[in-house]
């Protein structure tokens, strides 16, 4: 793993800086909202939390050192695709042009629903509300907002070597380390592994956008509220809130940052991507590793999305220039 630094230059680049941000009104979203407005950008924020929103909006207003930024909460239900478009909408009719996007909404899960001694033939019958209401915020969310998102950002900008624009989805350490019982909410940080990965060549390209995704460790919010004692009493790294928001900060402005999954463990920051690749060969074969490769210098210069894996390249790719 590549260890990331925080570097205070570049986070000093965030003013003017028009920034949307759902699941902003507690936790590590609204350490993100208070850091880009404390540092000067315009920042919309919005959760379904409506009261714990307004409140931080009030807040953040009342700061006097807020570097000239401003900031708009909205109450919005990530699972509503018009809603999360009238948060985009909202924010471009003010300033015309969207800079940074980050989704940080999400929730946990209660165990039981897919595996567990409740879970019988009888159990099954019942729909899974609870389950299906979280792959509904954490991935189809994600999905809608990662649509409209890389829309607004590569609206009016120009192709570029160096992307100016930012995606940065928050999931999980569960991305890539077992959470025994946690099965919906690993499919769901997964699944935005899998979306970051599927986005990082060609969004740059397309969308003048870099897309980057944050995989926090335990972090001190209420979604482990009842659980932070154990850390705590065992020497357990926990993360603060706004420990991991600054790598949001860092990643989502650093133009060196594409293609990154940032995990925070103890308020530090490492890519697990860089270990990842580097390790290519070691568990899939000199041969196997360099087929993937080859396959990504390849459709990493294609200009449109296609899929690699149908073996029948689309239209586009087949008069493309590669």
């Amino acid at each position: 793993m590549a260890a990331i630094t925080i570097d205070e230059n570049v986070l000093s680049t965030c003013k003017d800086k028009v920034v949307i941000i759902t699941g902003g009104a507690n936790g590590i979203g609204a350490a993100t909202a208070s850091r880009f407005y404390h540092g000067g950008a315009h920042v919309f924020f919005s959760d379904i939390a409506t009261q714990s929103g307004r409140d931080l909006e009030k807040s953040l207003q009342a700061d006097t050192n807020s570097g000239n930024g401003t900031c708009c909460f909205m109450t919005v239900d990530v699972c509503d695709y018009r809603a999360l478009l009238n948060l985009f909408e909202t924010a471009y009719k003010v300033f015309g042009q969207i800079d940074v996007a980050i989704y940080s909404a999400g929730v946990t899960e209660r165990p039981g629903w897919v595996i567990g001694a409740d879970v019988d033939v009888e159990s099954v019958k019942q729909y899974p509300k609870p389950l299906m209401d979280l792959i509904d915020i954490n991935l189809n969310g994600c999905l809608y907002f990662t649509r409209i998102a890389l829309a607004y950002l590569k609206d009016g900008a120009s192709p570029s070597p160096s992307p100016t624009k930012s995606l940065t989805l928050i999931s999980s350490a569960q991305a890539f380390q077992e959470g025994p019982g946690l099965c919906g909410y690993a499919a769901s940080k997964t699944g935005i592994l899998g979306l970051m990965r599927s986005l990082r060549l060609l969004a740059p390209k397309i969308c003048n956008t870099r897309v980057n995704m944050i995989c926090p460790w335990a972090t001190d919010t209420a979604m482990i509220a009842a659980h932070v004692h154990l850390f705590k009493d065992n020497g357990i790294p926990l993360n603060s809130a706004d420990e991991v928001a600054g790598y949001v900060q860092m990643v989502a402005l650093d133009g060196a940052c594409n293609g990154r999954a940032v995990y925070v463990g103890g308020g530090k920051g490492w890519d697990v991507e860089v270990g990842f690749k580097d390790s290519l060969e070691v568990w899939l074969g000199r041969e196997n590793a360099e087929g993937w490769r080859l396959q990504d210098e390849v459709f990493g210069k294609v200009s449109c999305a296609c899929c690699p894996f149908s073996g029948f390249p689309c239209v586009e790719m087949m008069n493309a220039d590669i």
